[in-house]
């Protein structure tokens, strides 16, 4: 059960790193987290966790800075025609 569960929480994840709007990076984490529960010492080492962790971290901060500069360079598109005198 545990070992289908975390093999479904992976596929979704990554079907979310392509897929807008579907938290690919943490979902992923996820997995590794049910897999790691489920085999104990037989699965990955907590070092590959951490290091899972990590970059899921990152994924996100790069994410959320990405997202912020499309956002002002959308906002400064649209208010400089409306600013510009006629």
């Amino acid at each position: 059960m545990g070992f289908a569960l975390a093999i479904i929480v992976m596929v979704v994840g990554l079907i979310g790193t392509v897929i807008p709007g579907i938290p690919g990076a943490p979902l992923i984490l996820a997995a590794a987290v049910i897999h790691k529960i489920y085999f104990r010492d037989a699965s990955a080492s907590y070092f590959v966790l951490v290091a899972l962790t990590l970059l899921t971290v990152l994924s996100l901060v790069l994410d959320l800075k990405i997202t912020h500069k499309q956002h002002a360079i959308i906002r400064q598109t649209l208010l400089i025609p409306i600013n510009t005198p006629t």
